[in-house]
């Protein structure tokens, strides 16, 4: 058996059609796996039953294979097929025993011969690659690579799953359409492939992977039926840039590459192509009518975040959403159109090349002006043509225009003066006529400029007419990543708190209606509750309903979210401890939820670990070293995890990452019953309310056992103080950043406040804190490093976040050059080297540093700090609390200021608490103290052992009945185990 793979979306369907069928009569014995990028290529290819063929959709792949999903947010949509190659292949060999040799090859090549002879050539090589060969008038096109990218081979073995997982890392890192550092897209690296790996043959036949670039290097004649490269047949052929002009008239893209070669066999080869595709897109067409070899993604800079795919919704279903196509009139405002139809085309290159050079200057005001007049006008169009007309237009380019606008970055930005009045007008008819579709335009241009939670519509009166409803619960799910305005973060909780209610409200009153598991499965794939994490509002509520709905969810998936485990095994003598996390990689989270096992006594427990991704890097080998097993969860459905877990049979698992803000697979695999007593806490700053999670772990100073229950569904357990220990590798690295007074000009006397905090935690309400900071002191400057790299990417935001600083500042009456931004720093000796020239460091509020912490108290900056109610408010205090240090801890903004005003006045009481932090960080303290943590897990985990009986294991949680009602607490009293 032969194995292949490619990729394609729905534009590419003729293609890899006619790829298939070139397969089938080439090589009778092999299988193609097909990547689908869209739901219409899924289906397409489902309801075609090519035997030989089977399609793996998007989401399978992304919901096992985290690290891609995530690099979704930085890339277009281009450089996210890029990506997608190397990671399919690794899915394949994971999930695939039977694969043995994988070819991937793209879909716009065509087998023109027996493939067998590739194969003979490659003999016990583990990996085969295709170099370009360009002519000499070409050669200067080596700059892109040895070697095509369009056609590679991995053997399953270590040299070749080796190589396969290297250049997997890289094209993770970064695989941009461009050229930078002596990368270009995935293809640069495999030239490097060679030389870091054994094994490796660049395959010499030169009937494989022909192509415009290459075809004049070679004399390309005909003998009877086959066609041959030089003395070779040929077997695959790429026909790379070939696209449909019109009916009948293709475009070869002979003229790029200059083709001299144009006799009759290469002619022969793009005449057989072509009829091969228009054969293959009369099979398509029943399926999907408006198959097109015109269509490309290339060059477009379509943003890789693409629509979820959602289930059809019948039109007479009964639901507060009406699903309508009612005709409209056209919506009037005091605007003239400018924008024509035939200029909607080029909205998403006229965007690209605005951002493009924002990129390269972020302070370039034109290219803002540009993108602003393109949204203007945009919106303008959608104000002035009916909805019939917008509804015919919307499946081909104004959807595209809409999205390169929507995602531009442009909402981050403050609103200029002269859109203040379309703005009001827009959302003014949006809110006020909101169950009218014949105003629905105005939803969509709202969409250009709002956000969800400043239209606060009422979802229960909203008419979405039915091809708008993908956008529409797309933006429903949209959360800021710049909060701009005091207020604005509370505003959205609230909203977000009222949407999670009418979702759940929903699915309680008809769970298995349509509509219901629409918008179950919608909020399960897009809500983000990040953004909520910064508000002061008692979370509790809004996560118990977001557990139910994932939990209804999982039950439409037919996957059994309750177990009953069978009682301990007599003989066992050890507690078989998990922890369950999405990686075990150099994090901050790891390196909190490394000290729980680390040193355990392994005389008493048995330690599982289960990571989502595994990279095999040094940090991961020195935890798999501290573990008796490591399991690697690389299936790609969630009930095969759940029974992996399951069978290990564990008495404890511990939820070692975050699943209280977005459900990635190991949040939805944590709403099961996986072990006799479930635990979370540590990385889950709130509680997960989830069902199967029996205790939270809290400690006495984050959450006191006598006030802190009722922020908890779980049953709230506390160790003795912060409760928090870190296992930082150390520091042997040299600072690679100069960073001092005199460079900066400042004087001796000049205090410098500095901060680490995270951008998502510098809220509008800190900033004007900060602002009446620098006020009060006026010889002073605040340097600050938000964008550190463990909160994920922040493309075209730095900018945005620096203006809304100085916005803040000009509010307070200081000068801007006060205020200084450090962009993200290469290291931990990079990050202290410049803390070293801080008088006084600054943690956020409400939401408080705990490993961003550890850099300043390390070196001794005194420390201001704010505590607040709830354990993510109160992990900076809790340290400084362990310290000896409760002089650093304020409970008010006033008092906050008022101490950071008297250290920057007082010079030797600053010196004072300097000495102070360095003489008690140098004795160990309890948060860096990993045999006394160790002792008091070991006593936790024992006692929860005890305390577990088989009838325990099927949990069940009350729910509030209101949005607006606090949470009950059906469990018991807290209890203080330590």
């Amino acid at each position: 058996m032969r194995f292949f793979c490619t990729f394609f979306d729905h534009r590419y369907l003729p293609k890899g059609v006619a790829l298939y069928q070139s397969l089938e009569e080439h090589c009778p014995n092999f299988k193609l796996f097909v990547l689908c990028f869209d739901k219409e290529c899924y289906d397409v290819l489902r309801q075609l039953g090519l035997s030989h063929l089977t399609p793996i959709s998007l989401h399978d792949l992304e919901s096992v294979d985290t690290d891609f999903l995530n690099a979704k947010s930085n890339r277009t949509l281009v450089e996210y097929y890029f990506t997608s190659k190397s990671c399919l292949m690794r899915y394949l060999f994971e999930n695939y025993p039977e694969v043995d040799l994988l070819i991937y090859v793209d879909a716009d090549q065509y087998c023109f011969s027996d493939i067998e002879p590739i194969y003979q050539e490659l003999g016990n090589y583990s990996v085969g690659l295709t170099e370009h060969r360009f002519p000499q008038p070409l050669a200067g096109l080596t700059f892109n690579g040895v070697f095509n990218a369009g056609w590679i081979l991995f053997r399953r073995d270590n040299d070749g799953l080796t190589a396969l997982n290297w250049w997997r890392s890289q094209c993770l890192e970064w695989c941009c359409d461009h050229h930078q550092d002596g990368k270009f897209a995935d293809q640069k690296y495999l030239d490097a492939i060679p030389q870091k790996f054994n094994q490796v043959l660049a395959i010499p036949h030169s009937g494989v992977n022909v192509a415009p670039w290459n075809v004049d290097k070679y004399r390309i004649w005909m003998n009877q039926s086959q066609i041959y490269v030089g003395a070779l047949p040929l077997i695959f052929y790429h026909f790379h840039g070939l696209k449909q002009l019109e009916d009948g008239k293709f475009d070869l893209n002979f003229g790029f590459y200059k083709v001299q070669q144009q006799n009759d066999a290469v002619m022969l080869i793009y005449q057989k192509y072509i009829e091969a595709i228009q054969t293959a897109s009369t099979h398509i067409r029943p399926y999907l009518p408006e198959v097109s070899l015109k269509k490309s993604a290339r060059f477009q800079k379509i943003p890789a975040t693409t629509q979820i795919p959602y289930p059809t919704i019948k039109e007479n279903s009964l639901s507060p959403i009406e699903i309508t196509t009612a005709h409209t009139s056209k919506i009037l405002l005091n605007h003239t159109v400018c924008l024509e139809a035939s200029d909607v085309v080029d909205i998403p290159d006229r965007v690209t090349r605005a951002l493009t050079q924002l990129k390269q200057n972020p302070n370039d005001h034109q290219a803002l002006t540009t993108l602003n007049a393109i949204r203007r006008s945009l919106a303008e169009y959608l104000l002035h043509h009916p909805l019939d007309r917008l509804q015919t237009e919307w499946n081909g380019d104004l959807s595209k225009a809409h999205r390169a606008v929507w995602y531009c970055g442009l909402k981050n930005e403050p609103p200029t003066d002269a859109e203040l009045p379309l703005i009001q007008q827009i959302a003014t008819q949006a809110i006020s006529e909101a169950n009218n579709p014949k105003t629905f335009p105005s939803f969509l241009a709202a969409i250009l400029y709002l956000y969800p939670h400043q239209l606060q519509l009422d979802p229960a009166r909203i008419v979405v007419p039915n091809v708008f409803v993908p956008t529409y619960m797309e933006f429903m799910f949209e959360s800021p990543r710049l909060f701009k305005v005091i207020g604005e973060v509370d505003r959205y909780q609230e909203y977000f708190a009222n949407w999670t209610q009418f979702i759940y409200g929903r699915i309680q009153g008809n769970p298995s209606g349509n509509v219901e598991r629409y918008l179950c499965q919608t909020y399960a794939n897009a809500a983000n509750l990040t953004p909520t994490y910064f508000s002061q509002r008692e979370p509790v509520t809004v996560q118990t309903q977001r557990a139910r709905i994932l939990e209804q969810f999982l039950q439409t998936q037919t996957t059994q979210l309750n177990y009953e485990f069978a009682p301990r095994p007599a003989n066992r003598k050890k507690i078989r401890f998990g922890i369950l996390s999405l990686n075990f990689n150099p994090s901050a989270e790891t390196f909190t939820v490394l000290p729980i096992f680390e040193h355990l006594d392994r005389d008493k427990f048995e330690i599982h670990l289960f990571a989502f991704q595994s990279n095999n890097s040094e940090t991961e080998r020195y935890c798999r070293d501290k573990a008796d097993r490591f399991t690697h969860l690389i299936h790609s459905h969630a009930d095969r995890i759940v029974r992996m877990i399951r069978g290990a049979d564990l008495d404890i698992l511990l939820i070692g990452s975050n699943i209280t803000a977005r459900s990635y697979p190991i949040t939805l695999v944590s709403a099961h019953r996986l072990a006799r007593v479930q635990v979370s806490g540590i990385s889950s700053s709130v509680t997960t309310a989830m069902s199967n999670m029996d205790y939270y772990i809290g400690a006495t100073l984050t959450t006191p056992p006598a006030t802190a229950q009722r922020y908890y569904t779980e049953k709230l357990v506390t160790l003795d103080g912060s409760g928090l220990c870190f296992s930082f590798p150390p520091v042997t690295d040299e600072a690679t950043i100069s960073f001092d007074r005199a460079q900066l000009g400042l004087s001796d006397s000049t205090t410098i406040f500095m901060s680490g905090a995270n951008f998502r935690k510098i809220n509008p309400e800190l900033r004007d804190t900060w602002a009446k900071l620098l006020a009060r002191v006026p010889d002073s400057i605040l340097v600050i490093y938000p964008f550190g790299p463990n909160w994920g990417l922040h493309p075209n935001l730095e900018m945005p976040f620096f203006n809304q600083m100085q916005l803040a500042l000009q509010r307070h009456g200081v000068d801007l050059k006060r205020l200084l931004l450090i962009k993200t720093m290469p290291s931990v000796a990079d990050v202290r080297s410049c803390l070293s020239q801080a008088d006084v460091y600054l943690d956020s509020f409400p939401y408080s540093g705990a490993a961003s912490a550890i850099d300043p108290l390390t070196i001794g900056v005194p420390f201001v700090s704010l505590e607040g109610r709830e354990q993510r408010e109160r992990q900076s205090s809790s340290l400084l609390h362990e310290l000896g240090l409760p002089e650093l801890v304020t409970s008010n903004e006033s008092d906050y200021l008022d101490l950071a005003v008297k250290l920057a006045s007082d010079r030797p009481l600053r010196e004072q608490f300097r000495q102070r932090l360095l003489r008690q960080m140098s004795n160990n303290p309890p948060f860096l103290d990993k045999l006394g943590y160790a002792h008091k897990i070991e006593q936790l985990l024992t006692q929860l052992m005890s305390a577990w009986r088989p009838a325990a294991s099927s949990t069940t949680v009350s729910l509030p009945s209101s949005a607006n009602q606090a949470a009950s607490t059906p469990i018991e009293e807290p209890v203080q185990m330590l």
